[in-house]
């Protein structure tokens, strides 16, 4: 029997270093599947950046909207935000400007109907279709946002830094 398991023990670690090689490479796809999710909702996607590692820990984008105001999406490590089908809580919006450092914008605002209608927002595709609007409705709500102390899972936040937010 104790041959049987010092035998297996090969199998057993080769399994292991294909599942850590296959989610090594699984998370360089993340980047590759948001920025076409950026892309398919026409944005241009200007400059992008990695921190590579053994695993893709962060990355981001500069991203013009319809309005040529740039933006950055930045997801880091940590995020459960890989894909644009990740559920979201909210927006955390830094600027230079408009916002203060850590702006929050919790979805369950009931203001925010003024904006998404009757869509409700969960996931990054659905902030994308109202992306601008919730940026220039946050920016004229500045009592909508909360700060990072009121903020359960700020990892469960899209950050977005933008420099003018009309």
């Amino acid at each position: 029997m104790a041959l049987f398991v010092i035998a297996l023990l090969p199998l057993g670690f080769a399994g292991l270093v294909a599942v850590i090689v296959y989610d090594a490479e699984n998370s360089y796809r993340d980047y590759d599947r948001v920025k076409a999710c950026l892309q398919k909702h026409r944005f241009k996607v200007g400059e992008g950046w990695q921190h590579r590692d053994m695993y893709l820990e962060d990355f981001g984008w500069q991203v013009q909207l319809a309005n040529e105001q740039w933006i950055e999406l930045n997801i880091y490590d940590g995020s459960p935000i890989r894909t644009c089908r990740s559920r979201l809580q909210g927006l955390r919006v830094t600027t230079s400007g408009a916002f203060a450092d850590d702006a929050y914008l919790p979805f369950v605002h009931p203001s925010l109907t003024e904006v998404t209608g009757d869509n409700p927002l969960a996931t990054v595709e659905d902030v994308l279709v109202d992306l601008e609007d919730l940026l220039s409705w946050a920016a004229a709500n500045p009592e909508a946002l909360l700060s990072r102390e009121a903020v359960s899972q700020p990892s469960r936040y899209l950050r977005i830094k933008t420099v003018n937010v009309k």
